[in-house]
């Protein structure tokens, strides 16, 4: 029996592992992403723009949708302004309420990774090479909020509703809908995404449980799920009738294509071999699931959630393409170091029961040598190669409580900040020459 069922080991009971698991891992998590200096330095024009002239104008009484574009969904504005009506309207707040479900994002793609991973330690390993890569403290505060904390929430409910007795699954799939619907009213793709885990859900369960049958055995399940959806995106509908914005809402839908991201190419400075990584990972689950599923090797339990993660990362990572280097390839990582380190965790768990079979001893070691490979690449390759890292996260963690982080891998020791003489920006300390320059043209 794997450590996740027996505990923390001997010696301690099962509370002290759920105590490491779902209390310390996730504070350690909050503590490292957590940026002090948060409401200070460099400003970003486009998305603090954006979402404060947005806010503003919904402020002002204006109706999204109807009187200004909404790039994202509903709750991708409203969310920050409900934010401001607790800590007021200020650039400090936009950031810090962006930080805040940066954080929530992580620990919920931890949450992923603990389920999927029947290891501690490579969950655990998981969650830190999440933190590592994916999180960065310019962006964190500057992009994303609570969009990709709901897609790996609603992913997590479809794991464990395909782990779960007939009684609850119905419960997990209602919130795995409620999750997706949640996803999508942040950002079209996210809950894209989201409902693409789904389909690879019920299809799963078709193939492998009703084979031939009638797909009315699904019907109860994916009953269940629309109704979690649907009562996530029932006020929102209410909503647009209310304030007569259906029409224009409906309208559009068609400019906020998520998949035009899909065909844009990848730019010269961008080719770098490193930026393959996350297809390599996918390659190899891929090449894992049709093996196992080739030679009747396959289990429901283990392998649907490696599909599910498979496919979701694959279209995230596609879609990120859009902007290398920039966060929305960053935050297409969290789905890809989760299926590596599951993949590394089977692998472990294949070595340990085959090293005293001499038939299986060859690929026992083999296994042993791909999981090695595996943990050294964490350590030494930085898959943001523009910058970031393990080394370059370390510096940071140094000094992040007295700099401000200004560009990708960079600490300006050399800038010199003073606070911007502005209401709304919350005594933010930006560089001499951008405070200048903002407050000469406001």
């Amino acid at each position: 029996m794997s450590d996740a069922r027996t505990g923390a080991g001997k010696g301690r009971g099962p509370g002290f592992g759920r105590l490491l698991d779902f209390i310390l891992a996730p504070a350690a998590i909050a503590w490292l992403a957590w940026e002090p200096n948060h409401a200070h330095g460099f400003l970003n024009y486009n998305e603090s723009g954006q979402y404060l002239s947005a806010v503003g104008e919904l402020q002002r009484g204006s109706l999204l949708f109807r009187d200004l574009f909404a790039q994202y969904g509903p709750l991708q504005y409203y969310g920050p302004l409900w934010f401001f009506g607790l800590f007021g309207s200020s650039i400090a707040s936009l950031r810090l309420f962006l930080l805040v479900g940066e954080i929530a994002s992580l620990i919920a793609a931890y949450a992923l990774a603990r389920v999927v991973i029947p290891k501690r330690g490579f969950a655990w390993l998981a969650g830190l090479a999440i933190v590592i890569e994916s999180h960065h403290p310019f962006w964190s505060t500057r992009w994303g909020g609570f969009r990709f904390a709901f897609i790996y929430l609603s992913l997590l409910a479809l794991v464990m509703a395909g782990r779960a007795t007939a009684e609850r699954r119905a419960w997990w799939l209602a919130l795995a809908g409620s999750m997706a619907g949640v996803a999508f009213l942040h950002t079209y793709d996210a809950g894209l995404i989201a409902g693409v885990g789904a389909a690879v859900y019920f299809v799963h369960a078709w193939v492998l449980r009703a084979r031939s049958e009638s797909l009315a055995l699904l019907a109860p399940s994916l009953g269940f799920y629309f109704a979690g959806a649907l009562a996530a995106l029932l006020p929102f509908l209410v909503f647009l009738v209310a304030t007569g914005t259906l029409a224009d809402y409906l309208s559009q839908l068609p400019l906020l294509n998520p998949g035009r991201a899909w065909l844009q190419p990848i730019r010269p400075e961008d080719w770098k071999p490193i930026i393959f990584a996350p297809a390599v990972i996918y390659a190899a689950s891929a090449l894992v699931l049709g093996a196992r599923f080739r030679r009747r090797r396959w289990q429901a339990q283990r392998d649907s959630s490696l599909l599910i993660l498979t496919c979701c990362g694959a279209l995230l990572y596609l879609i990120s393409f859009r902007a290398i280097q920039g966060p929305q390839f960053e935050t297409s990582l969290p789905l890809a170091i989760v299926t590596a380190c599951q993949l590394i965790s089977q692998a472990f768990v294949f070595f340990v029961e085959s090293r005293s079979r001499p038939e299986r001893r060859g690929a026992a070691w083999g296994a042993a040598a791909a999981v090695g490979l595996s943990l050294a690449a964490f350590l030494m390759l930085d898959i943001r190669s523009y910058g970031g890292g393990p080394m370059s996260w370390a510096t940071h963690q140094l000094v992040k409580g007295d700099v401000v982080a200004r560009f990708v891998g960079t600490v300006p020791l050399d800038e010199s900040f003073r606070a911007l003489a502005l209401e709304r920006g919350g005594e933010a300390r930006l560089p001499d020459w951008q405070a200048d320059e903002i407050e000469g043209v406001t």
